[in-house]
């Protein structure tokens, strides 16, 4: 479901399926509560134009030491077109490598964290830096 909404740019479906308690850490250490990447994504996600390719693989998946809980690691990879700052189109290409947990709730499983543990990025064929 995640790539089909990734595809459809259906970024809403995304952040429904976050914990109220959510928190998202990039690779340089910063931490984000939801309120405070569900603004970022915001901000991305309205400058992306197309998705022309997105692929997402499942490589563990282990209980956590809570019992509604599971830890997720997942490797994936896009290819996108988005707004740049001087309103030029930019075509970009990237993969990643994060950790998700997720936890059971009422309303059915939500994600607690991501962490985001490896990233590359190319902008127009050449890596961003």
């Amino acid at each position: 479901m995640r790539v089909m909404a990734i595809k459809k740019k259906d970024f809403a479906y995304l952040k429904k399926h976050e914990a109220d308690d959510y928190v998202e850490k990039s690779k340089d250490g910063n931490v984000m509560n939801r309120k405070q990447a569900d603004a970022e994504a915001n901000e991305v996600f309205a400058r992306v134009k197309e998705v022309w390719a997105y692929s997402s693989t499942i490589t563990s998946m282990n209980n956590s030491k809570e019992s509604n809980e599971v830890i997720v690691e997942v490797s994936d990879r896009g290819r996108l077109s988005l707004l740049g700052p001087d309103d030029k189109i930019l075509k970009i290409s990237a993969q990643g490598r994060s950790r998700d947990v997720w936890k059971r709730t009422q309303e059915g499983w939500r994600m607690k964290s991501h962490e985001e543990l490896e990233s590359n990025v190319e902008l127009e064929g050449k890596p961003n830096k």
